[in-house]
């Protein structure tokens, strides 16, 4: 009984440690020449509600 809680009590001391030991996300978002967050890229407006009202609605 003792020997188990010993390593329960390892585990929950050394694993702030090791979490805390990790890097952050250091990448900065790409910027476009005038200092915009460069948001291009491929969209898909398949799930997207449409602005429009389709015409058999009417």
């Amino acid at each position: 009984m003792h020997h188990r809680f010993f390593i329960v009590l390892v585990a929950v001391l050394v694993a702030p440690t090791l979490a805390g030991a990790q890097s952050g996300n250091s990448d900065l978002p790409m910027r476009t020449p005038d200092g915009q967050p460069d948001i291009s890229g491929v969209f898909t407006f398949r799930t997207l509600t449409p602005l429009e009202r389709p015409s058999r609605l009417e």
